[in-house]
């Protein structure tokens, strides 16, 4: 399967011949640009077909905050989407807060609302169409499925 994904501040191109050549940027953009020094040691990207049209991405770490079920906490939307200082996507769902050094503000974001605008994201910048998009924050962290 060869797809165009729009993930961490990017289309994507996935080869199931070479899924490295996909989570790699992926890890490097999210280490380099949304990771705190402390936590970039622990960021990997994992991608795999589990069947011939449904694609899992999934960040294998967590912000070790509490889970609310239909949500996702907005550091792991940053890593999704690639929100961060260099990148701001079309549709955005994370809000900057200015509160001043040291302030960590944790919100979730609904799911529902983050497919809405991945949706809209992939349509502006030229990603594959897919049928269906779930995506899950669980206590080994964020499971995004995407079927074409």
């Amino acid at each position: 399967m060869k797809k165009k994904i729009f993930i961490a501040g990017d289309v994507r191109e996935y080869d199931s011949a070479n899924p490295t050549a996909f989570t790699d940027p992926i890890t490097q953009y999210i280490k380099g640009n949304i990771a705190n020094s402390g936590s970039a040691a622990f960021v990997s990207t994992i991608a795999k077909e589990i069947a011939p049209d449904l694609l899992l991405i999934r960040f294998p770490f967590t912000t070790g905050d509490e889970i609310t079920k239909g949500t996702i906490s907005d550091s792991l939307y940053q890593c999704f989407f690639g929100d961060s200082k260099i990148f701001t996507p079309q549709y955005s769902l994370y809000y900057r807060l200015n509160f001043g050094p040291g302030f960590q503000a944790n919100w979730r974001i609904p799911v529902d609302q983050v497919k809405d605008y991945h949706k809209k994201n992939s349509n502006y910048y030229h990603a594959s169409r897919y049928k269906n998009l779930d995506v899950e924050e669980r206590l080994d962290g964020l499971y995004i499925f995407i079927q074409f």
